[in-house]
C-alpha cells in the first residue's frame, strides 16, 4: 500500500515503479533504479509549471503566437524558480529559445539557449532532453559542429530510444 502525502508524489511514483519492476524481474538493478529517478523535480508545483510550459511550447510550435511563447517562458521560469535543480526545466526553456530563434533576432535567442543548455548539462548530463538540446547547440549555431551534434543526438537515442522527435532529429544525419 502507498500512504504518502501529495507532497511525496514522486516518492510514491518511485515506490510503485520499484514494486512493478520487482514483480516483473524479481530484482531491480542499480542501473535501472538510477534511470527511474532520473531528473525528477523536488517540488510537485515546479513539475506542474514545467508541464504547462511544455503545453504552451507545443502551442507556440504549432501556431507561432507570441502569447504562447510568453506563457511557456513564464511557466518554465516559474518551474526553475521553484526547483533550480530540475535539469529538464532548464533544457526545455533552452529548447523554447531554440524554437524562438527561427522567428528573428536569432543570435539573442541562441545565446540564451546555449547558456541554459549548459546549466541543464551541469545539473544532469544523463537526461535525454538535456542531451538533445546540447546537440542542438552544436547543430544550430553560426559554425555548426556536426560531429559533436551527432554525439549528443546519439546519446539522446541511447537514453530514450522510443521517442519519435529524437529519432526524427537523428534521422537528419542519415539523409
Amino acid at each position: 500500500t502507498f500512504d504518502e502525502s501529495s507532497d511525496d508524489l514522486f516518492k510514491v511514483q518511485l515506490e510503485i515503479a520499484e514494486s512493478i519492476a520487482k514483480l516483473l524481474t524479481n530484482e531491480i538493478t542499480p542501473e535501472s533504479l538510477k534511470k527511474l529517478v532520473q531528473d525528477k523535480p523536488n517540488n510537485t508545483e515546479a513539475y506542474e509549471y514545467y508541464l504547462k510550459g511544455l503545453y504552451y511550447h507545443s502551442e507556440y510550435w504549432n501556431n507561432a503566437q507570441d502569447e504562447d511563447f510568453i506563457r511557456s517562458e513564464k511557466m518554465f521560469q516559474k518551474s526553475i524558480e521553484l526547483d533550480n535543480g530540475f535539469a529538464s526545466a532548464f533544457a526545455d526553456l533552452a529548447d523554447l529559445y531554440d524554437t524562438r530563434s527561427n522567428s528573428g533576432d536569432s543570435y539573442k535567442w541562441l545565446a540564451l539557449r546555449d547558456s541554459l543548455a549548459e546549466i541543464s548539462f551541469l545539473i544532469n548530463r544523463n537526461s535525454p532532453i538535456v542531451s538533445h538540446i546540447k546537440g542542438n547547440t552544436f547543430l544550430r549555431s553560426p559554425k555548426p559542429n556536426y560531429d559533436r551534434a551527432f554525439f549528443y543526438f546519439r546519446k539522446t537515442i541511447d537514453l530514450e530510444s522510443g521517442y519519435a522527435p529524437y529519432i526524427y532529429t537523428m534521422s537528419a544525419f542519415y539523409d
